[in-house]
């Protein structure tokens, strides 16, 4: 069954904070996320100062619904 990333999900898994983290990256690795266009669009509603490259890598990885 997919999982679809709430957005604070999604921010605590990108600033990998624990246990948010580790949990977003068995789903990753078991290819069960997903993310909602609405989560990255909040997301980069205000982005971090680091920039976007965390997200678009998982972007490249996980389904976009």
């Amino acid at each position: 069954m997919p999982v679809l990333l709430d957005s604070n999900i999604l921010i605590y898994y990108l600033q990998d904070q624990q246990p948010y983290a580790d949990a977003v990256e068995r789903w990753i690795q078991q290819g069960t996320v997903a993310i909602s266009v609405i989560s990255i669009a909040e997301y980069l509603s205000k982005p971090p100062l680091e920039g976007t490259a965390p997200l678009e890598k998982t972007l490249s990885i996980v389904d976009v619904v």
